[in-house]
């Protein structure tokens, strides 16, 4: 049966609203409402998605028909018009009825973050070669806002999110990924929130270097929500765990996109490690 985010509950069970597709791909479809402009087009964004899709955080996941199909999407155009509200997403000729939902938002992960970090570490992959040459210059920022030293942190870490915000090709650049995973893993650990508000607010202004679709992922990160394997994987390293349930974990979070996944991983490493000054301070 149909499923949606809890990001996306309010837009479909109010009064209609039209929206309109900005980017489109053979398994999603992107709307935001009404104004189509670059600038406006993250605000609001709902992911139409194929089952087999990657869940987005404000996405609506459509449900197979008989025999395994599902509405074409391939046959819908940027630009085309489509009606939310009501408790219904209605697109060319096709309406999308949620009945379940699901909740983005990343769990609290009450551990010690440095031996969380190692832990996910040590299963990832190499970080995505467009971005490895920036992950150290935002690893320093953090660590710098983290522990309050002297001089500028944030020109440094607004240096170092500029060096990564739009890097990569497609419609969510591995750059965003990388600093989706560090916002989530910031919002996970609970305890470190100057240092993610200072990479929130940072993040936010520089939004519109980037794609609409993935400006709004990296919204989304900012209030700590994100796909399910991220949520999952953070789930688990915020328990006892065997280290095959950590693999396994960190292995689905790999297979979303081509190479989202390891670079949100990669983000995450680096968010964890910069909450672990603060946790060791509170422990």
């Amino acid at each position: 049966m149909p499923a949606a985010s809890t990001t996306v509950r309010a837009l479909l069970l109010g009064p209609a609203r039209v929206l309109r597709v900005v980017a489109a791909t053979p398994r999603a479809l992107y709307l935001a409402p009404g104004d189509t402009r670059p600038a406006a087009a993250s605000a609001g964004l709902v992911a139409l998605l194929a089952p087999d899709a990657v869940r987005v955080p404000f996405g609506v996941v459509l449900d197979a028909r008989p025999g395994g199909t599902t509405p074409h999407l391939a046959s819908v155009a940027v630009g085309d018009e489509a009606v939310a509200g009501d408790g219904v997403l209605r697109l060319c000729g096709f309406a999308v009825r949620p009945l379940r939902w699901w909740d983005p938002g990343v769990p609290p992960v009450h551990v010690v973050a440095t031996r969380v970090a190692a832990d996910l570490a040590a299963h990832l992959p190499s970080a995505p070669p467009e971005v490895v040459g920036a992950l150290p210059a935002l690893a320093n920022a953090l660590r710098r806002v983290a522990t309050g030293v002297a001089g500028s942190p944030r020109a440094d870490l607004a240096a170092a999110v500029r060096g990564l915000v739009g890097r990569g090709p497609g419609l969510t650049p591995t750059g965003d990924d990388v600093l989706a995973g560090a916002l989530c893993a910031l919002a996970a650990t609970r305890s470190a929130a100057t240092t993610r508000r200072a990479l929130a607010d940072t993040v936010l202004a520089e939004m519109h270097r980037t794609t609409p679709v993935s400006a709004a992922l990296l919204g989304e990160a900012v209030h700590g929500r994100a796909v399910p394997q991220l949520v999952d994987l953070l789930r688990t390293l915020g328990r006892p765990a065997a280290a095959q349930r950590v693999a396994a974990a960190v292995a689905a979070l790999v297979g979303v996109g081509h190479t989202s996944g390891t670079a949100l991983g990669h983000g995450l490493v680096l968010g964890l490690q910069a909450a672990a000054p603060v946790t060791r301070a509170a422990a």
